[in-house]
C-alpha cells in the first residue's frame, strides 16, 4: 500500500485541492483528507497497519486548533512529519 498523506482542513475546497495537487504531484503516496478533527480521527483509526508518511493541518479547526490535533498525532506517530498552516492573516 502507499504511504499516506493526512489532510485536515474545515474548507472542504481546500482540501479537495490539495488532495488532487498530491495524487498529481506525488503519485508514490495517497492523500486522503478530512474536514474536522473528529473525521481525521476517523480516518487514523481505518488508516491502522498503514503508513502515515505526512500530516498537513490547518491551525484553526473550530472545536481544536490544529496544535492540538498535531499533540495527539505526535504521540501515536512520533516521527511522522507535519505541517501547520493557516490561511487567517492574523490569529
Amino acid at each position: 500500500m502507499k504511504p499516506v498523506i493526512l489532510l485536515v482542513d474545515d474548507e472542504e475546497d481546500l482540501v479537495s485541492v490539495l488532495r488532487d495537487a498530491i495524487d498529481l504531484s506525488l503519485p508514490g503516496d495517497r492523500a486522503v483528507g478530512s474536514t474536522s478533527v473528529e473525521d481525521a480521527e476517523e480516518t487514523l483509526a481505518h488508516l491502522e497497519g498503514q503508513e502515515l508518511s505526512l500530516v498537513c493541518v490547518d491551525h484553526r479547526l473550530g472545536g481544536r486548533t490544529g496544535i492540538e490535533f498535531l499533540e495527539s498525532i505526535r504521540k501515536r506517530y512520533p516521527k511522522v512529519p507535519s505541517i501547520l498552516f493557516t490561511g487567517q492573516a492574523s490569529q
